[in-house]
């Protein structure tokens, strides 16, 4: 699964990391990222693991909760995460 590389030798039981790992995908692809070991990737998935720390155990949770936190981080992605997530307004461009 996706985000067991970046667990560091986290254990969590095989469901949440699942969730993890589904919420890492769905996160990555909204951002446009690949899922390789890469220091935008890593963030997204520490982010994702400090929100499964702090109770956090659904995919769908996860990843809006992820895309929230994460979205003045990865400008690069803020626009098209928005478009995909309730809650999120795209940056306006200036003019």
């Amino acid at each position: 699964m996706p985000i067991r590389g970046f667990l560091s030798g986290q254990a969590f039981e095989p469901e949440v990391v699942r969730q993890m790992s589904l919420a890492l995908e769905t996160v990555c692809g909204k951002f446009g990222m690949k899922l390789t070991d890469d220091p935008a990737t890593r963030v997204v998935a520490q982010k994702i693991i400090e929100l499964v720390q702090r109770g956090v155990r659904d995919a769908p949770t996860l990843t809006e909760m992820t895309l929230k936190e994460l979205k003045h981080y990865l400008p690069y992605g803020e626009d098209r995460a928005a478009r995909d997530v309730p809650g999120l307004s795209p940056t306006p461009k200036a003019t």
